[in-house]
């Protein structure tokens, strides 16, 4: 009983911060209203806009447009589009959100270590010593007029992930699609271990990893250090690089998992996936080969992450509109309320995982979709319910539906030519079409990002003065 009230005191604390964050940000909307002047200086509201907290957290989902959005979720049914991206802008604007998913991050990190530690897990010693870390990139598409042929550009998500939690633990949005910089930028320490794949696997990069932190990583087959690896048949060997050491082991791949990746990259080019075994390096010398071996596996868990915030909200595709004044403030504020919810939906996830395995001593699995679509409706309820019916008259709905109906025309008739692979980045786009404007929207969002670290650095020192102080009082 007592694990289950510890798990149900931390749920009813999860939740109570949760709905404070989502409480303010909807205060914020609520105070934007347009007001029009009519006579002896009083003024009346011209639109309510409270229900903008609806559309907006309902619209964060994949292939979810704003119209459906909107018929769905508020008394704006009867309004032009126009009018709604008129005060989407406005809340685009707010950067309240940019760091509101480290703030669940954090708050998993005071929870007890065994709520999120199976039993007989190989790497518990581990967890206990480091925080495991996972990274990789994840391309998103975003509609850009083009002078020069193809409307479209892509930018990446550089995601980070504790593998013992699940959660967003770092993310940078890449617009010159450089995901080596955006896990650099990332603050890591010596007590963290990051896993990579093969992407990652370059000497120079290794080499700056390796001053600050501990790194599992797979080598691609052109690396010097993996040929000469290859001619020795050993298992496992350790060289120098640099002045620091690398333990180099072989990791033979079952048929099973080999296939499951071979599937996962079928667009790549390349045959790597097709080999037996995987060559791993790693700074960590004292590791055992069953440990390093362990720790790889681990790396899965970002694919699954991605998979997650890509299939439930509102990152794939953000920015559909070719002419699109300000896309990166739309992208920023979508992929921070994209990963806010992530952080909050999975752990509440693993909570109620483990709720149920104290209650009826049985391991079960809740399905994450299912989970978000109840967490957004309790969010909307709880926040800021509409009541109001949505009527449509029959000249709206005949309107719709040939909209909708040419749109999947479209869609029918593209499909066939759909490029694959990914697009020029977002940055090399703007320079390419002379977006100066783009150009300074994305110099202003790696500033506030700057600003954020910061801002969130001193926050730590704080809190490790406050506890020096407090353990020299007691």
């Amino acid at each position: 009983m007592g694990k289950l009230n510890y798990v149900n005191n931390v749920s009813n604390k999860l939740n109570d911060m949760s709905l404070s964050i989502f409480e303010s940000f909807n205060s914020y909307i609520k105070k934007l209203r347009a007001k029009k002047k009519v006579t002896n200086n009083a003024y009346i509201n011209e639109y309510n806009v409270c229900d903008i907290f609806g559309i907006v957290i309902n619209s964060c989902s994949d292939n979810t447009t704003l119209r459906d959005s909107t018929n769905k979720n508020s008394n704006f049914n009867d309004s032009y589009l126009s009018t709604m991206y008129y005060w989407l802008k406005k809340v685009y604007d707010t950067d309240m959100l940019d760091d509101m998913y480290y703030k669940i991050y954090h708050f998993s990190e005071c929870i007890d270590k065994s709520i999120f530690i199976s039993r007989n897990d190989p790497l518990t010693d581990i967890y206990k010593n480091y925080n495991v870390l996972a990274g990789d990139g994840t391309i998103s598409n975003v509609s850009f007029k083009n002078d020069h042929g193809k409307n479209m550009a892509s930018y990446t998500n550089s995601i980070i992930m504790n593998t013992l939690t699940n959660l967003v633990h770092d993310h940078r949005i890449q617009y010159d699609n450089n995901e080596l910089k955006g896990i650099l930028d990332t603050k890591l320490t010596k007590s963290d271990i990051i896993i990579l794949d093969r992407g990652y696997s370059k000497l120079a990069f290794m080499n700056k990893l390796a001053g600050r932190t501990n790194f599992v990583i797979r080598l691609t087959k052109n690396l010097l250090i993996y040929k000469k690896f290859i001619k020795t048949n050993k298992n496992s060997m350790t060289i120098k690089y640099n002045g620091y050491d690398i333990k180099l082991i072989k990791y033979l791949v079952d048929n099973n998992t080999r296939n499951i990746i071979k599937d996962r990259y079928a667009n790549d080019k390349g045959e790597e996936d097709n080999d037996k075994f995987f060559v791993i390096a790693t700074n960590l010398t004292d590791l055992s080969f069953d440990q390093i071996t362990q720790l790889y596996k681990k790396r899965w868990s970002i694919e699954v992450c991605n998979k997650y915030i890509k299939s439930n909200f509102n990152i794939r595709h953000i920015v559909k509109q070719y002419n699109s004044s300000q896309p990166i403030k739309k992208i920023s504020f979508y992929t921070s309320l994209s990963i806010l919810l992530y952080n909050i939906v999975m752990l509440e996830k693993i909570l109620l995982e483990r709720k149920y395995y104290y209650e009826h001593q049985k391991i079960t699995e809740y399905n994450f979709s299912k989970n978000v679509t109840l967490y957004k409706q309790y969010l909307i309820d709880s926040v800021n319910p509409c009541n109001k019916k949505i009527l449509l008259s029959k000249k709206q709905k005949e309107h719709r539906l040939t909209v909708n109906k040419r749109s999947k025309l479209k869609k029918k008739n593209t499909n066939n030519n759909k490029k694959r692979g990914k697009y020029k980045s977002l940055d090399k786009m703007a320079k390419l079409n002379n977006r100066d404007d783009i150009i300074l929207q994305i110099k202003e969002y790696y500033k506030k990002i700057k600003k954020i670290n910061i801002s969130r650095q001193n926050k730590i020192v704080l809190m490790k003065i406050m506890n020096i102080n407090s353990n020299n009082t007691t």
